[in-house]
């Protein structure tokens, strides 16, 4: 038994009656003076730079006597596309329609001129009961005669076969211009479908189903188990939710507690797929990366603390005092370090001394009372004493230990804090909020 590829047959017959959009010069030049001349000029403009001949319509705007030229004047092979079969009494005429019209006006010359060869150039074969061939007696063409259109001929038959299946063709010894494997067809003489592309004989499916009714917002345990209880009892007349020890209601109970997981996975997923609903730090950082931006990795949370020294320590020129590194200071409503309370660690050793606890600007007199806008450096003296009854430390030995300490590095940043309101000059009405650390 044969193999046909189908696929490769159809693109085969698709040759037979495609016109080319261009043709080479070379292939122009083969062809005879007519074609050369007079049916494909109009056709086709030549393209002196690409040498070619380019198509001047698009391939479906063209005629059935334009395209049937083209084909003709290019030597295409012809084959049967399809037959149709009608039976008029004791005889049946099958009408053939063929991919193109070449080689048709010699085959009916020849049987203009000789009738009885008619047999021999469609040769028929097959049938059981009423065997075709070229014998007396037996399925056999009797009479061409033209068809509808240049590419179709009726083939009268005679006698009408059984329902069997017949085979057609073209004698292809005589007229070697027939592609071989389209150059014949199978048929019945019963109506039916005979051409090179015949739709499988199956029968058609069955209507689909009425698709179920979809709850999307079924998203937790007890509504996906509602759902498919309503489901049972629509798909299953009879069925009633009974004890929880029941099989069915076990495996109800599992795939809703599945799917709720399953669904929780989902709305994660979604809320991490845009920033506004984004949980995830990485999340947020993909998504700043997709516009170029890269979030750090961030640090833990970080103050400043002002220190005052217990006053009346006395220390001699080369003494030192530090907080270590890893000193622990808390923030919260109690007085000790609690549960409730937020803890925070030196980066680092720090020096401290006491004369840094209080300064305050040198005014010469009240004649510079304040500093001007911009202004990077300043007079300032040492304050002793309270916060309440500061009182000046004017010698000249304060001075230069407060400068050696700020010129070593040792104290490297000072908080300029509203001490006094700047309207009355007095306590009253000042704005502790009002600081700024202070870069030496």
């Amino acid at each position: 038994m044969a193999i046909i590829n189908k696929e490769a047959l159809a693109e085969r017959a698709r040759r037979l009656y495609t016109v080319p959009v261009e043709i080479s010069d070379a292939v122009f030049g083969s062809l005879d003076a007519q074609c050369r001349t007079v049916r494909l000029p109009p056709l086709y403009t030549h393209n002196v730079a690409e040498q070619r001949h380019e198509l001047n319509l698009q391939p479906h705007q063209l005629t059935d006597t334009q395209r049937f030229d083209i084909l003709e004047c290019l030597g295409v092979p012809n084959g049967i596309r399809s037959v149709e079969v009608k039976l008029v009494g004791s005889q049946a005429e099958l009408e053939i329609r063929f991919f193109n019209r070449n080689s048709l006006a010699e085959i009916f010359a020849d049987v203009t001129a000789d009738p009885p060869s008619v047999k021999s150039v469609f040769p028929l074969t097959g049938g059981h009961r009423l065997p075709a061939g070229q014998a007396e007696g037996q399925v056999q063409a009797v009479a061409l005669n033209a068809g509808a259109d240049a590419a179709t001929i009726v083939l009268t038959v005679a006698p009408v076969g059984d329902y069997s299946t017949y085979t057609v063709g073209v004698n292809t010894l005589v007229y070697p211009n027939f592609d071989p494997l389209l150059a014949d067809i199978d048929f019945k003489f019963r109506p039916g479908c005979f051409n090179t592309n015949c739709a499988p004989e199956w029968e058609p499916a069955p209507a689909p189903d009425p698709s179920p009714v979809i709850d999307y917002l079924a998203k937790d345990y007890d509504s996906f188990r509602h759902t498919m209880i309503a489901a049972m009892m629509e798909r299953v007349p009879g069925w009633e939710p009974s004890s929880e020890a029941d099989l069915d209601q076990v495996l109800l109970e599992l795939f809703s507690a599945a799917a709720d997981e399953l669904s929780d996975y989902q709305d994660r997923v979604m809320n991490e797929a845009y920033l506004a609903t984004a949980r995830k730090r990485v999340s947020i950082a993909r998504h700043a990366r997709l516009v170029d931006y890269h979030i750090h990795q961030g640090n833990q949370a970080s103050t400043w603390v002002a220190l005052e020294m217990t006053t009346g320590i006395v220390l001699a020129p080369a003494d030192e005092l530090f907080i270590k590194k890893d000193f622990r200071f808390w923030a919260g409503a109690g007085k000790e370090e609690d549960d409730s309370s937020v803890v925070f660690m030196t980066r680092a050793a720090q020096g401290v001394h006491p004369l840094a606890n209080r300064l305050s600007l040198y005014t010469w007199s009240d004649a510079i009372p304040s500093l001007a806008a911009g202004s990077v450096t300043a007079d300032i003296q040492v304050l002793g004493g309270t916060e309440l009854a500061p009182v000046p430390l004017t010698t000249q030995a304060v001075a230069v230990e407060l400068q050696n300490l700020i010129r070593s590095g040792r104290i490297e940043r000072l908080l300029i804090a509203e001490r006094l309101n700047p309207a009355t000059g007095n306590r009253a009405g000042r704005d502790p909020r009002r600081r700024q650390l202070l870069r030496l």
